[in-house]
């Protein structure tokens, strides 16, 4: 490729990665020439993005070895992933905004795309006639009302996203949330809160909360892969946090406020 014939548009990405006990910071071209766009990493080509989809690209992501690549594209209706260069399924999605369920897990935007750490897998979300799934190596999953939340563990042996389904977007005790770890729903709650994968382990970390009536008690745990921790009625669990070595978990149960008066104070 000739200079004349392409010229770098900007840095897409830049991707820390450790080597021994340094950093490499590793950075990423959307390169252009009269056919097609092609992300480049200094100069090894990772993907090639057709110049028709260059201006409709809403998402890139990259693995952490920098040998592939795949981006999100929304155009004309039509939602689509395309890994390495070859495209994947295309989904009538109408408005994007009401088509993907993202940024907070169940938000409305933006779509969610991620890749495991060696760049073997690829997995999305998407929504269709009123429901959203996540499409896991080119299966789609079980429909729920929202999904979100899409993560690998760091090994990439491991994938996880929190799903709800609802009858009332508005109204909690509606819901039904549950944690689907490598295609298994784990045991539903109300709501979920996802911290991640401890490191190390494959085990996922969450709080778990319900609503019991009458009085609209708050019970909520704390989920270590498939263990419950202690049970904590009228609390809120927040500062929830694990060590390095994935061996070491804390949180507060902070206590919740009725009649202008703390109901439980658990420290």
């Amino acid at each position: 490729m000739t200079q004349s014939a392409s010229k770098k548009l900007i840095i897409i990405s830049i991707i820390l990665v450790a080597v021994g006990v340094g950093i490499v910071i590793r950075f990423y071209f959307a390169e252009q020439n009269a056919g097609d766009t092609a992300i480049i990493d200094d100069t090894r080509k990772v993907a090639t993005i057709p110049n028709e989809y260059a201006d409709a690209i809403i998402d890139i992501e990259l693995a952490r070895n920098g040998k592939s690549a795949a981006y999100s594209v929304f155009k004309n209706g039509e939602y689509f992933v395309t890994i390495g260069d070859k495209p994947e399924k295309k989904y009538k999605v109408g408005d994007l905004y009401d088509a993907i369920g993202g940024l907070d897990g169940f938000g409305d935007w933006p779509p969610e795309l991620v890749m495991s750490p060696d760049g073997t897998k690829v997995a999305y979300s998407v929504q269709e006639n009123g429901k959203q799934f996540v499409v896991f190596d080119g299966i789609e999953g079980k429909r729920y009302s929202k999904v979100g939340q899409l993560t690998f563990s760091d090994d990439s042996q491991h994938f996880a996203y929190a799903a709800a389904d609802f009858t009332d977007s508005i109204n909690p005790a509606t819901y039904r949330s549950v944690m689907v770890v490598d295609g298994i729903e784990r045991e539903p709650f109300q709501t979920i809160g996802f911290q991640g994968f401890l490191p190390n382990t494959g085990d996922v970390l969450y709080v778990g909360s319900n609503m019991v009536w009458p009085g609209a008690r708050n019970i909520s745990t704390v989920v270590i892969g498939e263990r419950k921790d202690k049970v904590y009625e009228d609390a809120l669990i927040g500062s929830l946090a694990f060590s390095e070595n994935g061996k070491t978990i804390a949180y507060y149960p902070s206590p919740t406020i009725k009649d202008g008066k703390h109901v439980k104070q658990y420290l």
